[in-house]
């Protein structure tokens, strides 16, 4: 099942792959995030940096 993570300039946006296509959902709302990654040693875990609001692991 393929994710995308897109940030946007106010939240993070989660996008995941559907028997009926694709679902989204959003999160880290007002935090503009600024750069995401993926973990190495685990492809579930990601990491979001964000403007003046620190790193969030999701």
């Amino acid at each position: 099942m393929k994710k995308f993570f897109l940030g946007m300039e106010n939240e993070l946006l989660i996008i995941k792959e559907a028997p009926e296509g694709y679902a989204y959902f959003s999160c880290l709302e007002g935090k503009h995030p600024t750069c995401i990654v993926v973990d190495p040693q685990n492809e579930n875990v990601i990491y979001c940096g964000t403007d003046k609001d620190g790193l969030f692991k999701k």
